[in-house]
């Protein structure tokens, strides 16, 4: 699922609550993988703004399954980091938040 970035705070809940379908009976997830999209994403966004400029930065992860302990393979900039690997790089540099 992917929400607009620039989404105001007031719109997100609704438009979560909307999407959550499920957990479709898998039992782990690939959340490395994610939280490596979500790096990759925040640093290309980094890169389209204006010099100097410091905008707030949050990810929330949702997850109704543990996740595989499979490092990433798709990301060039992460690859080989786990989930918890990820986790702590991703909360050096923005606001993070995981609900099991």
């Amino acid at each position: 699922m992917f929400l607009n970035p620039i989404i105001p705070p007031l719109d997100f809940k609704p438009k979560l609550v909307t999407r959550l379908i499920g957990g479709r009976g898998e039992s782990n997830t690939h959340v490395a993988e994610g939280l490596a999209t979500a790096m990759q994403c925040f640093e290309d966004f980094q890169q389209k703004r204006e010099p100097g400029a410091t905008p707030q930065k949050h990810c929330i992860l949702i997850s109704n399954s543990p996740p595989y302990s499979a490092p990433t393979v798709e990301s060039l900039n992460y690859s080989g980091q786990n989930a918890e690997q990820l986790a702590n790089i991703i909360q050096e540099v923005l606001n993070f938040f995981a609900y099991p």
